[in-house]
This record gives C-alpha cells, sequence and structure tokens, in this order.
C-alpha cells in the first residue's frame, strides 16, 4: 500500500493556500490526480515517484517511510510513464535498445512483440522519436511499463493523451493481477478509469473520491 498522510508539498509558493494531502493505494486500485494545475501537479508526481520529498507529512509504503534513505529501494516496485519524453535517442529502435538494458529480465523481442499486439506495423522502429505523437510514445512506454510487472505504475499522461480502450483493458488487466496506478490527467474519462481521483488541494480541503 501506498500512502500520503497529512501531506504538505514542497516547493509551493507560500503566497498558494494548499490544503494537506491525504490518501491510500491498496493493489488493485487506480488513483487520479484529476484537473490539477500543472506545477503543482508535477510537484505532486515527483513527490510519488520519490523525486521531491514532502515538506511535511508522511510517505509511505506498506508502513515503511519513503525518505532519501530508502527511495532507492521504493524504486525497485516503481515504474514511470513520465510527461516530458525528451529522449537522447533518434528512432523507436534505439528506444527499444535503451529501455531493454534498463532491466535485462526482458528482452528486446519480448518488448517488440508486445508492441506489434497494439497494430503498429513493423515500420514503427524506423520512426523517428520526435516525429511520434505523444500519444503513441506514452502508449509504448505503458505497454513496457505493464511488462515489467511492478507493484506501482505511475503515468503522467500529457494533455493531448487519452488511452485507448485497449490500452485501458491492458492497464485493467495489470490492476486485476495485483498492480497499483497512479494517473495524472486532465481528462474527465481517464478519471473515470480509476477507482478514485485525488481532487486539487488548492483552496480547498484535498479530497479522495472513490467509485465503485
Amino acid at each position: 500500500m501506498l500512502e500520503i498522510k497529512d501531506g504538505e508539498l514542497s516547493g509551493i509558493l507560500s503566497s498558494i493556500p494548499t490544503s494537506p494531502i491525504n490518501f491510500k493505494l491498496n493493489a488493485g486500485e487506480s488513483l487520479c490526480i484529476y484537473a490539477w494545475e500543472q506545477p503543482i501537479r508535477q510537484v505532486l508526481v515527483d513527490t510519488i515517484v520519490g523525486l521531491r520529498p514532502l515538506k511535511k507529512g508522511y510517505f509511505t509504503m506498506d508502513g515503511d517511510i519513503i525518505d532519501s534513505q530508502s527511495v532507492a529501494y521504493f524504486h525497485q516496485f516503481l515504474a514511470l510513464v513520465p510527461r516530458q519524453l525528451d529522449f537522447l535517442l533518434e528512432t523507436v529502435y534505439e528506444l527499444l535498445d535503451y529501455i531493454s538494458l534498463i532491466d535485462r529480465q526482458i528482452i528486446c523481442e519480448q518488448i517488440k512483440a508486445e508492441w506489434l499486439k497494439f497494430g503498429f506495423g513493423d515500420n514503427l522502429f524506423e520512426q523517428s522519436l520526435n516525429k511520434l505523437g505523444h500519444n503513441t510514445l506514452q502508449t509504448l512506454l505503458i505497454i513496457y511499463a505493464v511488462l515489467l510487472k511492478r507493484a506501482y505504475i505511475v503515468l503522467d499522461l500529457d494533455d493531448e493523451v487519452m488511452l485507448s480502450e485497449q490500452v485501458l483493458n491492458y492497464l485493467q488487466d495489470y490492476l486485476h493481477s495485483g498492480g497499483a496506478i497512479i494517473m495524472a490527467s486532465n481528462h474527465e474519462s481517464m478519471k473515470n478509469f480509476c477507482t478514485c481521483t485525488l481532487s486539487s488541494p488548492i483552496g480547498t480541503t484535498s479530497t479522495l473520491h472513490h467509485f465503485e
């Protein structure tokens, strides 16, 4: 279980009134960080992936504090699909080679076969990363994140990205296997996919809403 309790984000201007952040995320659940202003949303995402400490409050995994001493261990359970996709690579083939080096348990052919299941043709691999839309590139990384079989996936979706029904079903299978997802998005359809949503802490109480 991931939990932030009475969390106050660091790096936020003191002139911006914010309320404490509280949420719990169990296996099989999905949380949407929905319609937050981008600077504060990015700070929360950075906090959740262990790049920025809380100013106040607690961030824990299964009751253990996540801090500078434990964050490397926490990262073994986490996969991130970032909003910013500025790779120092040219083609999808280079991306494939690069990510296969991150986790050697997954070979290039396994990733490639999974990508092709989603209707991408063989010509995908020669394409320039700069010419791929955010939707396509984040979809490729989501598939890779699921293949890693980590306990948690954080999806920091670009404002242009609307995940297809096929991708959402793929993520649903991941949830059914016991994984948990945190998704940052401004799209209502993405919010509706999740089992709960976290409202913005600006000017009101940050509230966790659960859906059946």
